[in-house]
């Protein structure tokens, strides 16, 4: 019969065993809500304008320029050539700015409809929720693509968070983007 000791140790290995298993990886974009994305093949977009952030609630303290700079990496990853910041924002100043007078393929609206930094200071915590359309830029009533992700982003989740906090915002920004477009199918570029 065996000790109490030994019953004790094999006890305490199962349980040490199990407690360094990792839980199962979700695959980067899971936690996306897609809306539609049923005309994206089809369209298979290949430029894409980035417009101007849009606030739900215009009170909202949101690092537009960094999320939208975040948007073009991410769109970058999915093999889509997002179009220079620059040059989408000298169009979009003049009010008689349309869809496709760019030559674009798609528009990417980007809506902020939650941004809590309330824990910025404690914790380096925001509270997120965007809402994300790839828009047709022949026709501007035809989403192509729609998506939303709620999400709470920790400063600890970018490497350097001991860097100022425009670097971690910035980085921030990059996983929001990184995160919901991970749900976005990748451009399928044509074997030449």
């Amino acid at each position: 019969m065996p000790s109490l000791t030994a019953l004790s140790s094999a006890c305490f290995a199962i349980l040490l065993v199990g407690a360094c298993q990792e839980l199962p990886h979700q695959p980067r974009g899971h936690d996306v809500q897609v809306l539609s994305a049923q005309q994206l093949e089809q369209a298979n977009p290949s430029d894409v304008a980035i417009g101007p952030v849009r606030l739900a609630d215009p009170g909202l303290r949101v690092p537009e320029r960094e999320l939208r700079i975040a948007f073009q990496r991410a769109l970058l990853q999915r093999r889509y050539t997002p179009l220079a910041l620059e040059a989408v924002d000298q169009r979009t100043i003049d009010a008689s700015y349309r869809a496709g007078e760019l030559r674009e393929d798609a528009l990417l609206e980007i809506t902020v409809e939650r941004w809590d930094m309330s824990l910025w200071n404690v914790s380096e915590q925001i509270e997120s929720a965007l809402l994300v359309r790839m828009i047709d830029a022949r026709d501007p009533d035809q989403v192509l693509w729609e998506g939303r992700l709620t999400r709470v982003l920790h400063g600890y989740e970018v490497n350097g968070s001991q860097s100022g906090e425009a670097v971690v915002l910035q980085g921030l920004c990059d996983l929001l983007a990184g995160d919901l477009l991970a749900a976005l199918p990748a451009r399928k570029v044509a074997a030449e």
